[in-house]
């Protein structure tokens, strides 16, 4: 092989090293957001809980109170 295509390669490699990175980095961005997202998730499935609960409550309170 002569010596221009030795750094050709070398060139092409450093370029194909570089779009991994680059990869890479996008992947752990997206795994962030998607912890992100998830965890957001969770947090408004605990408070629709909650707010069902607070409502099943009411409803209780209400009912007691007009049956007395």
């Amino acid at each position: 092989m002569p010596k221009d295509r030795y750094i050709s390669k070398a060139q092409e490699i450093a370029e194909l090293n570089r779009k991994l990175q680059r990869t890479s980095h996008e992947l752990k961005m997206c795994n962030d957001v998607s912890t992100s997202t998830k965890s957001t998730i969770d947090q408004v499935r605990n408070l629709v809980s909650e707010i069902h609960t607070i409502r099943n409550e009411n409803a209780k309170k209400s009912f007691k109170q007009n049956n007395v």
